[in-house]
């Protein structure tokens, strides 16, 4: 049981690393000020609507803050993966509680 527990929490750990570099990547890669989308009710025009844009750990990717159409404050967008968000911070969860559970029954050694 030791050993099962010790390398799910490997798998799982290794998978979320993986999910999440590949979210951080596109988050990295896909901006705002590049790419979009403008959410509805955002300013588009000549001057740039966006006045803020920083990476986002739910979803994993880049939230964006736009100027609104209407004059009256800002709207913001997410550029990122919930689903591939849920997976990543799911299988941390669950290198930690199979982390712990294998340390917890690990054999113990009489004196």
């Amino acid at each position: 049981m030791f050993a099962g527990l010790v390398g799910t929490a490997i798998l799982a750990l290794a998978l979320s690393g993986v999910f999440g570099v590949v979210a951080l990547g596109a988050g990295w890669k896909d901006r705002c000020s590049v790419y979009g989308p403008a959410p509805a009710g955002a300013f588009i025009g000549e001057r740039n609507s966006l006045l803020q844009e920083q990476r986002s750990w739910w979803p994993i990717g880049t939230a964006c803050e736009w100027r609104r159409a209407d004059g009256g404050g800002t709207v913001w967008s997410v550029n990122g993966s919930f689903e591939l968000s849920a997976a990543t911070y799911g299988l941390l969860l669950v290198a930690v509680v199979s982390a712990a559970a294998s340390a917890a029954s690990a054999p113990r050694r009489d004196p």
